[in-house]
């Protein structure tokens, strides 16, 4: 084989890594908080930023469904051109934009490395929660701010459609954990 062909074989192999990698979230095992852990710092960030917006038990279950809560999940979007980081998965051009609109507890010049903090992760996705529940200056329903956490604002298609139906199971199972409801967030 000469010096092309392995060029060519390599960069197919390397082509064949990065679309297979494009297709999963990538974790580090045994990292992962339970979901007690999560709820409590949910419930602290929230309390904090977000009261009346998004609950704690939206939050963690947002946390679940994209990381198992493994605060070290990264996923490259390739259509994007950009990765998923973080317990919350939160695209890091989606922090950085949020971090311009006022959410700067982080800091004004956020990092990538920043989305790996547990805490940071759930400012960070409470903050987007947020911002979907008063989108276009209209209070939304949760319907509506979960689908848009995943596929963009108003978002209607197959996938958010089975990612709400994944959120209800994660709420379900956040509220057995605290043998209580989500309250909700009333929306006028």
């Amino acid at each position: 084989m000469n010096k092309t062909e392995r060029i060519t074989l390599l960069m197919g192999g390397l082509a064949g890594l990065f679309y297979a990698l494009s297709r999963v979230t990538l974790t580090l095992p045994g990292a992962a908080l339970s979901r007690e852990d999560v709820f409590d710092r949910a419930t602290r960030i929230v309390d904090r930023y977000y009261a009346g917006d998004v609950t704690p038990w939206m939050l963690t279950a947002v946390a679940e469904i994209e990381s198992g809560f493994n605060p070290y999940a990264v996923r490259y979007e390739p259509g994007l051109g950009d990765a998923s980081i973080g317990m919350c998965q939160t695209l890091y051009s989606t922090a950085r934009w949020l971090s311009t609109i006022g959410y700067t507890d982080y800091g004004a010049d956020l990092a990538a490395k920043t989305l790996f903090d547990p805490d940071a992760s759930l400012y960070f996705g409470g903050a987007y929660l947020s911002y979907l529940r008063r989108h276009e200056g209209r209070r939304r329903d949760d319907a509506f701010v979960v689908k848009s956490y995943n596929g963009g604002p108003g978002a209607q298609n197959g996938a958010v459609e089975t990612y709400l139906a994944k959120y209800r199971v994660a709420l379900t199972a956040v509220e057995q954990m605290k043998g209580q409801g989500d309250p909700g967030v009333r929306v006028a």
